[in-house]
């Protein structure tokens, strides 16, 4: 016993974006059912602390409505020491009186993007922004009697602050026709190749309506050969067979990134060991009906070369780490869900730094200075700066190792106006000849001062195989981009920031044992 509605989601969900937006703007012109209610996460009037805290490893319940209804749009933002917060965090979704949750994935993954990963998404139902932080869902989901919305904090770490609206409308009258809305996370870390990798497994009657996938590639080259399949109503044969990873993503010769109301590639970070990969595709337009059961599998197939780079296999199984969202709408609430697995099996074992404990660990050496500078004044945003007078000056981080394994390092690479070039350096050797930290960012007026806003991008430095013990990593200034100055003047400045600094342990390692012999 659903709520009959029909509002604008409705409408966008049923058709092309184009008719869809004229269907919204031709609503509007007529009555709309219901009343318009909110949850949020407003605090006192007299303060500005308008967001829940979620302590270490608890869970909160952000709302609980009484219906019937519909949830129209879902806010969250979200400010955190924990910087793989998108992956630890999860989201759930009760209906009525279940006791399971109908939506459960982590908040980045629900949001289409993976691996604890941030990153902008404009697509129908889904809009990221603000750098990755401002989570936006149009989703429509119906509910007859209740709905319970949670969140769980799997860090080690304080959420600071949890900000949110969840804007529904309540109805008068319940209508049996209207189906639930679904949000089920899996993965395979690594896919085991001897079966297809499953996006999802359900019994019921309903309509499948997107997907999210996401791959970390355990070889080189493309990953992104193997069919979608879709068993409808128990077929043996699927009624909806593709032609490639990339084909279903309504891409075409591989990956790249882009933004379309239907489908994207929110990540694509290439097509080496360690690349990351976040896609999604809405059935919005096309959604795939069934009466019964629906079964939806994927290979993971693709090109693959060997550790040595010097033989490459076309079509083979590979070992890639899968995890992905399927979204559907279906007649009853959620039963025997997957559980989420526990957060050792999802995020990779990560040494990471942030500004301040960049701080703490540098070694500074030639004329160079060491300290912290904020980024956006306002928001008390900070980041690791070192002050160089030119080509010699050096900073150190002698970064603790306890676990052997395969690292990928990663640094936030700050870009300033008044940025240098410098080198990376790990353990005597260098790993990047070239790093420029120049960049003119983004000026702007605050409280009647210009400041400027500078980029922080990820910038990988590669992967290397270490031992237990203390590993040092050091950063040489080499000289300037000809456009870099001091602020304010013309002198020429070499300067580097960092936003923070990460060594990951990938699993990923002898990968060549699972590939058939060499002739």
């Amino acid at each position: 016993m659903i709520p009959h509605v029909k509002t604008l989601a409705v409408a966008c969900l049923l058709l092309s974006p184009t008719l869809a937006a004229a269907e919204a703007l031709s609503d509007l012109a007529g009555p709309i059912e219901g009343r318009r209610m909110r949850a949020s996460s407003t605090g006192p009037r007299e303060t500005n602390r308008d967001h829940a805290v979620i302590p270490p490893g608890e869970t909160i319940t952000l709302a609980e409505l009484t219906g019937p209804g519909e949830i129209l749009h879902i806010w969250f933002t979200v400010a955190t020491a924990e910087f793989r917060y998108p992956a630890k965090t999860i989201l759930r979704i009760y209906w009525d009186d279940s006791a399971e949750p109908s939506v459960q994935a982590p908040l980045g993954d629900f949001f289409a993007v993976g691996n604890g990963m941030r990153t902008t998404v404009n697509s129908t139902p889904v809009q990221v922004s603000a750098e990755g932080r401002a989570y936006n869902c149009y989703w429509p989901m119906p509910f007859a009697r209740k709905a319970r919305i949670t969140v769980e904090n799997q860090s080690d770490k304080t959420m600071g602050a949890l900000y949110y609206y969840i804007d529904w409308q309540k109805f008068d009258k319940p209508r049996p026709d209207a189906l639930y809305f679904h949000a089920q996370y899996r993965q395979e870390r690594p896919h085991d190749p001897a079966h297809d990798y499953t996006i999802l497994e359900t019994r019921g009657r309903g309509h499948y309506v997107g997907t999210v996938l996401s791959s970390h590639n355990a070889y080189h080259a493309w990953f992104g050969e193997g069919n979608d399949r879709v068993f409808i109503d128990g077929e043996e044969t699927p009624s909806l067979t593709g032609t490639g990873t990339e084909d279903y993503f309504n891409d075409a010769w591989g990956f790249r990134p882009f933004n379309h109301p239907d489908a994207g590639c929110t990540v694509f970070e290439g097509r080496s060991v360690d690349s990351r990969v976040s896609a999604y595709r809405w059935h919005i337009a096309d959604p795939i009906t069934f009466t019964t059961s629906l079964r939806f599998t994927i290979e993971n197939k693709g090109w693959v070369f060997r550790e040595d780079g010097k033989a490459m296999l076309r079509f083979q199984d590979r070992r890639d780490n899968y995890s992905s969202v399927a979204f559907w709408y279906q007649d009853k609430p959620a039963a025997d869900v997957p559980p989420i697995p526990p957060l050792a099996q999802r995020v990779d074992p990560e040494i990471f730094f942030d500004n301040q404990g960049l701080l703490e660990l540098a070694k500074t050496s030639g004329d160079a200075k060491a300290g912290t500078q904020f980024n956006r004044p306002s928001l008390g945003r900070r980041f690791f700066r070192v002050r160089a007078a030119g080509p010699g000056a050096a900073v150190t981080f002698p970064v603790s190792v306890k676990q052997k394994g395969r690292y990928s390092i990663s640094i936030w690479k700050v870009d300033m106006p008044d940025g240098g070039t410098w080198r990376a350096v790990l353990d005597g050797k260098t790993i990047v000849p070239r790093l420029d930290f120049h960049g003119p960012g983004t000026s702007f007026e605050e409280n009647g001062e210009m400041d400027v806003v500078r980029p922080v991008t990820e910038r990988k430095l590669g992967l290397f195989y270490l031992d237990p013990g203390t590993h040092e990593l050091r950063f040489e200034c080499t000289g300037r981009n000809p456009q870099s100055h001091v602020a304010g003047g013309d002198a020429p400045a070499f300067n580097l920031g960092l936003d923070a600094m990460s060594l990951r342990k990938i699993a990923f390692e002898n990968m060549d044992r699972y590939l058939p012999d060499q002739p």
